[in-house]
């Protein structure tokens, strides 16, 4: 008897433990399941950065940053997300934003914002991928950015990474920034698309590394170099585009080991 007993508590547990792997096996596969959807983000001025406010975590210091993260936003109707005059450090992550495009709506927008970093996001179909203004400190990377009407325009920023993203039929433009470093990004045109002109387009831009960026099938210029100064542009890839490097009114920028590949210089 007491045997059989045994048998059947052992039975239990054991079905208790399946039962319980289980569970956390369905939990593992939800945490990793598609973006929830979120209505577009606004937030101006710190006091702002609440749940509501697509908020899922952090306090907001260097530490412990705001997190915005695991959201699908339809930028068809606003801008996918909003950040003005904060100071407060933010990582916005993991964050789906398509849709803006027909309707004129940009995926990002940073204007008077610091400590901001964008990482791991994915931005489709948008007006444009990202308006950054006046702004520093500014982190955007590893980040999906394709099939945008307009071009990422990234003005007026101190403190600016934009590395390893993958860029596809899209245009970036950084205007009047400075300590910038531009790596490891893989741009892919498509000459058929209206938005392979340039891949990359840097004005007014002192103080940087442009480095181990891979371009290719832009229809005119890897990258458009004006008015811009001491930057180190090195062991750039650059294939099949109209001309690799494009320069004007340029001081002290080296260029070491780019490789060009049916493209002039």
């Amino acid at each position: 008897m007491r045997g059989g007993v045994q048998r059947q508590s052992l039975a239990a547990a054991s079905l208790l433990l399946m039962a319980l792997l289980a569970s956390l096996l369905v939990f593992g596969a939800g945490s990793a399941s598609a973006s929830t959807p979120h209505p577009p983000i606004f937030i101006q001025g710190d006091a702002n950065f609440t749940a509501e406010n697509g908020v899922v975590g952090g306090s907001g210091t260097v530490s412990d940053p705001y997190v915005i993260s695991g959201w699908d936003i339809d930028a068809s109707s606003s801008n996918g997300i909003e950040i003005h005059d904060t100071r407060a450090y933010l990582n916005i992550q993991d964050v789906v934003i398509h849709g803006g495009d027909e309707f004129g709506f940009t995926g990002v927008v940073l204007a008077f914002a610091q400590n901001v970093t964008v990482e791991r996001c994915t931005l489709s179909t948008n007006f444009m991928p990202f308006f950054v203004d006046e702004s520093m400190h500014i982190g955007i990377s590893v980040n999906e950015i394709s099939d945008s009407g307009g071009v990422s325009f990234i003005h007026d920023v101190t403190n600016l990474t934009f590395e390893r993203n993958t860029l596809t039929r899209t245009t970036t433009n950084i205007v009047n920034a400075r300590f910038v470093s531009v790596s490891g990004n893989q741009a892919v045109g498509d000459p058929n698309s209206p938005f392979s002109e340039d891949a990359f387009g840097l004005s007014g831009v002192h103080d940087g590394t442009i480095v181990g960026n891979s371009i290719s099938l832009y229809t005119e210029a890897g990258m458009q170099i004006v008015d811009s100064s001491d930057l180190l542009v090195s062991d750039n890839a650059i294939a099949g585009v109209g001309w690799g490097f494009t320069l004007n009114i340029d001081t002290q920028i080296a260029f070491e080991r780019n490789q060009l590949t049916g493209s002039e210089y």
